[in-house]
């Protein structure tokens, strides 16, 4: 809180210390405002570095791991260790594999009990600053697991079974959580479960149904949060009785157009399908759908179709394809080459150099309507800041006269780097009309 007081002192404020609605004065309010953003930028900078404390012990320790995230990494490691075959690993002494070492359980409990030196909670609440997720164990002892990992957030756990069958554990639901569970009501399995069993069951060589809801739409719920995505679509419901109308915050029903499947004499990025909410698999393809930009109704298929008036949209079976094409791009691959779709094995960090700096916030607007495929530029999602002080700003007349909205799309900004500009024209000018400021 120290430097961070002394941070605000620097900005151009009155030295009255005006009050805000709490009593406290403007200087220390800045002070708590940059505080707080010190706080959240130190808590994610150290989960950065104990992940990258992490991967460095168990590098040194010689072994590796199957996939890392933000605050977690899955560990190759066995009762025993000992080496094991893997695409990409060191060669073996005779030259004739590639082989990985797996280490110990009791190796990862050594790991662990490194990083409780640097524990800032109460051992008896919460006595390891890791935690060995409870998946590992079964009936309190611990248990071999597998893993399949298509991406560092996409991955499945698995367990063996006698008879050479396949149980999942566990399972990520990273590129699937925003699907609407496509199976029967009362159905034994669950989503996206089923699909990674899918997955498993493929690549393990293992026999396996396919269910019949592969061929469904591959449909997401938006809510009715605000017109402007869906004055199309409202439109046409405005004459009906209030008890039938669409209300505001009501839940619709979106799907995404499969590739080459757009009709005719439309714009792709003007061109979206909605239809009224139903939880029914069955009922997703009979309903008429509306495009939300021209009001204009069409009928929908999973497969190629030549019909006027039918958009071909995705299937689950094709989110499927484009799941498993996911490649990890921020890795390498054995031969140092960008690790795509078709990559297996062990991979290494993938050094890269930067092009260009542009400012960019974590953020993203809209997110609901970009993941339900609404929204496909990305201009329109992405928080883009520009220098407060970039002599490419407009005039200060200009700045302070023209709406923020014309200004961001001219200037090519966001609507909040725009306001950003205000702020400091108006910071400025207050520090030039008060004599003695900074």
């Amino acid at each position: 809180m120290r430097a961070a007081r002394t941070a605000a002192s620097n900005a151009a404020i009155a030295p009255n210390r005006q009050k805000d609605r709490r009593g406290n004065s403007q200087r220390y309010w800045i002070g708590r405002r940059h505080a707080e953003q010190l706080r959240r930028q130190q808590t994610t900078c150290g989960a950065r570095l104990m992940l990258a404390m992490l991967e460095r012990c168990v590098t040194d320790c010689g072994g590796t791991y199957a996939f890392c995230d933000t605050d977690s990494m899955a560990i190759v490691a066995t009762e025993r260790g000992g080496l094991h075959e893997c695409n990409g690993g060191a060669p073996d002494e005779l030259n004739r594999s590639e082989l990985i070492r797996a280490l110990t359980w009791t190796d990862v409990r050594a790991i662990q009990a490194r990083f409780n030196a640097i524990n800032p909670y109460d051992a008896a609440i919460i006595p390891n600053v890791l935690n060995i997720e409870d998946v590992n164990f079964r009936d309190a002892a611990q248990r071999t697991l597998f893993a399949y990992v298509v991406s560092a957030k996409r991955y499945a756990l698995y367990s063996r079974q006698h008879g050479g069958s396949i149980r999942l554990e566990k399972c990520s639901e990273h590129g699937l959580g925003q699907l609407l569970n496509p199976l029967p009501k009362g159905s034994g399995e669950k989503w996206p479960d089923l699909l990674w069993k899918i997955i498993l069951h493929d690549a393990l060589k293992l026999p396996f149904v396919e269910p019949t809801c592969l061929e469904f739409p591959a449909v997401s719920r938006v809510s009715v949060s605000t017109p402007k995505y869906f004055r199309g679509f409202l439109r046409g419901w405005a004459d009906k009785e209030y008890a039938a109308r669409i209300k505001p915050f009501g839940f619709l029903i979106s799907v995404q157009v499969a590739r080459f499947g757009h009709p005719e004499m439309v714009d792709p990025k003007q061109f979206h399908l909605l239809a009224p909410f139903t939880p029914t698999p069955e009922e997703w393809a009979q309903p008429p759908w509306t495009d939300t930009y021209s009001g204009q109704q069409f009928a929908i298929t999973t497969s190629l179709s030549c019909q006027t008036g039918v958009v071909r949209v995705r299937s689950i079976r094709d989110v499927l394809g484009e799941f498993l094409g996911h490649g990890e791009m921020k890795s390498a691959n054995a031969n140092g080459e960008a690790a795509g779709a078709g990559s297996r094995g062990l991979l290494f960090r993938r050094h890269v150099a930067p092009s260009e700096l542009r400012l960019i916030g974590k953020e993203s607007n809209a997110i609901e309507a970009a993941e339900a495929g609404m929204i496909s530029d990305w201009a329109a999602i992405l928080s883009t800041y520009g220098d407060r002080l970039s002599t490419n700003a407009p005039t200060l007349e200009l700045l302070m006269t023209a709406p923020a909205a014309t200004l961001a799309q001219a200037w090519n900004v966001s609507i909040r780097t725009v306001r950003a500009w205000r702020r400091k024209q108006r910071h400025v000018h207050l520090a030039a009309s008060v004599p003695g400021t900074v």
